[in-house]
């Protein structure tokens, strides 16, 4: 199974408004976004059973690393695992105030895609600095990257979605953070928030 952009742009257009400003009372109550509340009750509990023998499988399969399910399918209607690795960068990166390798799988719950980030927390002092994000694999995160593919493609029967593809912008569409014109079907398909 593959998408086409086509494709990805009338999944985003289904669930999401068009000729609203985001966060108004039109967009609450769009068609869209009613649609996409709709749809993410209904199959939420069908693909939690995948989801969970998923996150069994990276317990075992990753029992050194931190993982946690930062799933809220009515903020990014996916299904995200973030694994927290033991890894160091490559010296010949440079990540300034680097504490962190986290690979990051979402899995939407609008079309069986899915994504995958590797993403270099940062700390300065108090606060956290935006993190570098890369999609897909470093030379940190490979055996990591194709693990997670495979679970995905395995347990949720998702493609995985690559950039450019990911950052195309879905015209004239707004999301919760998004005007029209901005949002992305990365946005669109897995929320706004890929860290």
């Amino acid at each position: 199974m593959s998408f086409t952009l086509g494709d990805l742009l009338a999944v985003a257009r289904r669930f999401y408004p068009a000729g609203v400003e985001c966060c108004t009372d039109a967009y609450d109550a769009a068609e869209e976004t009613l649609r996409r509340f709709e749809h993410v009750d209904r199959v939420g509990p069908e693909m939690a059973g995948p989801w969970n023998a998923l996150k069994s499988s990276a317990k075992v399969a990753w029992p050194e690393y931190q993982r946690w399910d930062a799933t809220y399918l009515r903020l990014d209607p996916c299904f995200k695992l973030r694994l927290l690795t033991t890894k160091h960068p490559d010296p010949e990166r440079l990540v300034p105030d680097f504490y962190g390798i986290t690979v990051v799988l979402s899995v939407s719950a609008l079309a069986p895609v899915h994504a995958i980030y590797t993403v270099f927390e940062r700390r300065r002092g108090g606060r956290n600095p935006p993190p570098v994000i890369v999609e897909g694999a470093c030379p940190e995160t490979v055996a990591e990257v194709a693990w997670l593919d495979e679970q995905a493609r395995r347990h949720m029967r998702s493609v995985r979605l690559t950039n450019p593809l990911l950052e195309e912008i879905v015209p004239d569409v707004v999301n919760d953070t998004r005007r029209a014109g901005e949002a992305t079907v990365v946005d669109c398909l897995f929320g706004v928030e890929k860290s």
